[in-house]
């Protein structure tokens, strides 16, 4: 720990860069809502979410990095202990997967999944490849942010505290997209936070999160099979 900068003063500048960076990636339409509903063009599509794993998991890092500091969560950024896991884990992801392709989609869920707009010069294969590499950065990057850091931030008031506000700020920041988002994020931010708590390791929370997502994405493709629209650039 550098001496020079108390741990207080750093935790509250990364809290504030992480509030800031999220309202900006909602200005810039980072992220879907039932309000604007509508997909993007794949080049937009990995640029935002490139521009949110940097602002989320690269800036704080090198960051603390430079300044000589600890970051806050870094000891879940490994694997912790894969035995304890590994297996619970396949459990985890095909409920979740489930839960993702079988949950009743709305017409704003159909608009906005998946978010890409295949185009002649962007081939559907490509397309794919583009929307599950840029959804995992960008939950790498989402899950290190709030069951890493934030959540090791707030350990010291205590586990259940620690877990509540993280959960509840996980909640609300989904309210740009809608209530049931909204509403939905508070149980997989508990389930998240225990996960990440017990086992030791972002990995799981971020595999069961990537399974999530991927699943809603194949429901709403499946349910809207030419993927018609069109793209926004």
């Amino acid at each position: 720990m550098n001496p020079r900068i108390p741990a207080d003063l750093a935790s509250g500048a990364l809290a504030l860069w992480l509030a800031a960076a999220y309202v900006a990636f909602i200005a810039l339409r980072g992220l879907p809502s039932n309000d604007r509903p509508g997909r993007l063009g794949p080049d937009r599509v990995l640029a935002s979410r490139i521009a949110f794993f940097l602002a989320f998991y690269l800036v704080p890092g090198i960051a603390y990095r430079l300044l000589g500091l600890r970051l806050p969560g870094i000891e879940t950024h490994g694997l912790g202990n894969p035995d304890e896991w590994a297996l619970p884990l396949v459990g985890i992801v095909v409920a979740a997967f489930g839960v993702g392709f079988l949950a009743r989609k709305s017409p704003a869920d159909l608009a906005n999944y998946p978010q890409y707009v295949p185009r002649p010069d962007f081939p559907r294969p490509a397309a794919l490849a583009n929307e599950l590499g840029s959804w995992a950065l960008y939950l790498w990057a989402y899950e290190f942010a709030f069951r890493g850091m934030l959540l090791s931030m707030l350990l010291s008031a205590g586990p259940a505290t620690a877990v509540a506000v993280q959960t509840g700020l996980y909640a609300f920041a989904h309210l740009p997209k809608n209530s049931k988002e909204a509403a939905a994020a508070l149980l997989f931010g508990v389930a998240a936070s225990l996960m990440t708590l017990g086992w030791g390791s972002v990995v799981p929370a971020f595999v069961a999160h990537l399974a999530l997502a991927l699943g809603n994405d194949l429901s709403c493709a499946l349910k809207n099979p030419r993927l018609s629209g069109d793209a926004k650039t």
